[in-house]
């Protein structure tokens, strides 16, 4: 009767230890969804900011196309 309780258990452990090893592993590999903004959301002088996809960008670019009489 013991040898099959330290069975389920060793079982048990083993499996739990394998699922947090595995959801580890998927947390610190996977790729990030979208593009990161390497400068901190500070676009005056980014290079990127013609075709950059954020959300801030294009906020940015608008203010500046309206200050500069759209962009003329």
């Amino acid at each position: 009767m013991n040898s099959r309780r330290e069975f389920i258990k060793s079982l048990t452990r083993s499996i739990i230890a394998g699922g947090m090893l595995g959801a580890s592993g998927y947390l610190i590999l996977r790729k990030p969804s979208g593009e990161q903004c390497e400068f901190d959301f500070k676009c005056t002088n980014c290079k990127r900011l013609s075709y950059c996809d954020q959300s801030k960008a294009k906020e940015f670019n608008k203010m500046v196309s309206s200050n500069n009489g759209g962009g003329q």
